[in-house]
């Protein structure tokens, strides 16, 4: 599941930025041009050193059958909105895309937007009819069922004052509607901002920055529970993930602070990596405490009794552009999504990676759709003169098999092709039978 967008404070409107201050974490509010402390110089904290894996290394440890670190098959798809309209935010939760805007001519209310397929061939408008329409967002947070959407009076300062929380199901049914100073218990606008962020349970957490507590919301608007910020933890919190858990999350000059929160026993703890500069962006991550995004590149970290930091891509060698990058999720398969979404566009693109098995040791596939005597001839050459680097036929289609079907077979060709799976070679129109073993060379 997805969490986008841990701040508040930071967002951009309509109208450019909310509030003339700048937060960097959730939960942390600073002035413009002010740098981030570095919480390196507080002594009695848990500073184990953290192990980072840099793609070279994990490479060096390679084996045959194993996912090539770093090597992924990329597929992509656009989600757009109506004309005259621009997508604000935008997150994902299994598998499907939800973003929300605003129209440029300000006469309908928001929409939300929702792409029920990843491959962007079913796409739906949502018109949020209770959201009056001189309401403008200033942010959502969703997770697989529900969606929170903070609003405010187009007239008004967007603060604590002024904000009210809507609560809708994935499917666009209105639940409830709150002031944020009732959730809050609370008349006094926050000047310094509020963070929020949706939990493994699919509750909101908001922050308040002047009592440093963070409230939890069900899905059915009521809060639930409240906890204070631990003293350690020097960064604000998002999504942890162990059942029960959040991770605090501050960048520092060098790196970062990341740590753990038990809800349910108080329990913290909190660790500095060092060694990361530019970091520009800490997500929660589904394998991963963390997934941080850096100006080059994507890592994930663990926290146990070591801190590894594990190199996941390289942005660049994806032809992946991070500048426009709002949201990483990680998937139990080793999979990652990626949206993107410059500002005040109407559209945004949805890429995923999934770990490719194409660089195999000590021998080659070549992948086609039917083989024939031409080929096999070809290979068998090849593999003469290659004893090291043996190819391996794989068809998609057998004509002998019960259930064949050349249609299925190059259905699954073609989606293994965009996968990145399908082979180290590819085979689509036949082979000549003279020179068929130097063709291959």
């Amino acid at each position: 599941m997805l969490i986008v967008a841990l701040l508040l404070s930071g967002c951009v409107g309509p109208n450019g930025p909310t509030e003339p201050g700048k937060t960097t974490e959730p939960g942390q509010t600073m002035e413009p041009g002010k740098p981030s402390s570095d919480s390196s110089s507080h002594p009695g904290k848990d500073d184990s050193e953290s192990v980072i894996r840099t793609l070279a290394d994990q490479r060096s440890e390679w084996t045959e059958g194993q996912y090539y670190p770093g090597a992924y098959g990329k597929t992509s798809s656009t989600f757009r909105f109506p004309a005259n309209t621009s997508i604000y935010t935008v997150f994902e939760a299994n598998g499907i895309v939800y973003a929300y805007g605003n129209p440029f001519n300000a006469e309908n209310t928001g929409r939300m937007h929702i792409i029920r397929e990843t491959d962007g061939t079913k796409e739906e408008d949502i018109f949020l009819t209770e959201i009056p329409d001189e309401y403008r967002l200033y942010q959502m947070y969703g997770t697989a069922d529900t969606v929170y959407l903070l609003a405010y009076q187009y007239e008004t300062i967007a603060d604590t004052q002024h904000l009210e929380l809507f609560i809708y199901s994935t499917a666009g049914e209105f639940r409830t509607r709150k002031k944020l100073t009732d959730i809050l218990e609370s008349e006094d606008a926050l000047n310094s901002g509020v963070g929020a962020f949706t939990d493994q349970h699919g509750k909101l957490w908001i922050y308040r920055a002047e009592t440093e507590n963070y409230i939890c919301i069900e899905p059915d608007g009521q809060a639930s529970m409240k906890i204070s910020r631990p003293e350690e933890a020097e960064g604000g919190l998002m999504r942890g993930r162990g059942a029960d858990e959040l991770t605090s999350a501050l960048r520092t000059d060098n790196g970062l602070r990341l740590g753990k929160l038990n809800t349910k026993t108080g329990a913290s703890e909190e660790r500095t990596i060092e060694g990361l500069p530019g970091v520009k962006m800490i997500l929660p991550g589904t394998m991963y405490d963390a997934l941080v995004v850096t100006e080059e590149c994507l890592y994930g970290v663990t926290l146990e009794e070591a801190v590894l930091v594990k190199e996941l891509l390289v942005f660049s060698d994806l032809g992946i552009d991070q500048e426009t990058l709002k949201s990483v999720e990680d998937h139990e398969d080793g999979s990652i999504a990626i949206l993107l979404l410059a500002q005040r566009k109407p559209e945004g693109e949805r890429i995923l990676l999934k770990p490719s098995l194409t660089k195999v040791r000590n021998g080659l596939t070549l992948a086609c759709l039917k083989s024939n005597d031409y080929l096999v001839y070809a290979v068998t050459q090849y593999n003469q003169e290659h004893p090291d680097d043996k190819i391996t036929i794989k068809p998609y289609f057998d004509k002998y098999a019960v259930d064949a079907s050349e249609t299925d077979a190059l259905n699954r060709l073609n989606s293994d092709l965009m996968d990145g799976t399908a082979g180290d070679i590819i085979c689509l129109d036949g082979i000549s039978f003279a020179g068929g073993g130097k063709a291959l060379a």
